[in-house]
Order: C-alpha cells, then structure tokens, then sequence
C-alpha cells in the first residue's frame, strides 16, 4: 500500500482518462478511469468499489449520477461508505476498516 502523500500525489495529477477499465464481469457495472484504478491499487481498497458495483441493483440509486463517500474514523477502526443520488443520501455503511491511508475519498459514478 502506498503512503498517504504518494495517492494523493496520483490524485493531483489524475484528470481526464486515456482508458476506462472493467472493475467487474458483473452486466452493468461501471468502468473505471486511470485515476480511480490507480489509487484503488495504491490505496488496496478495492472492497470500496466492490461495494458500489454491489449495490448498483439498488433501485433507489440513480442510473445517471451517484456520489459515493468512504471516511475513516481512525479512532473507531471503521469506515462510512455512503451513496447518494446527488446529494440524496441512499445508502449508508458503517464498517470495520482496513489500513486505508486517506481520511475520506469520493468518486462519481455517470
């Protein structure tokens, strides 16, 4: 896993992407940018986009913007994951967390 300060340096110069990657074989799930794959790799926390592609069966998400959120309280060992239609909340998780570097990432998913 990389440091706090190298994926937050390869989210400083993510912008635009040359490739959209397959995360799941699951039939409809979202691609993901070269940005967002590499501080999923940099960050091993694959488990968070793992648990957006679950719930896109939700039928209560939109299909053409969600917001999702992952915030680490370190005090507590756990994380938040939220979905949100815009800034509806839909969905909330609160679950033991893994090392993760940051204290909150939020991704967009069109």
């Amino acid at each position: 896993m990389k440091s706090k300060q190298e994926i937050l340096d390869i989210m400083a110069g993510a912008y635009g992407t040359t490739t959209y990657h397959t995360f799941s074989a699951l039939p409809g799930s979202p691609v993901l940018t070269d940005g967002v794959l590499q501080v999923a790799k940099a960050g091993e926390c694959y488990w968070f986009f793992d648990l957006i592609i679950r719930d896109q069966k939700n039928p209560k998400l939109s299909k053409t913007f969600q917001v999702w959120k992952l915030q680490i309280n370190r005090n507590e060992q756990s994380a938040v994951v939220c979905g949100y239609n815009d800034t509806k909340l839909i969905i909330k998780y609160q679950i033991p967390c893994p090392n993760f570097p940051l204290d909150e990432l939020e991704v967009y998913l069109y």
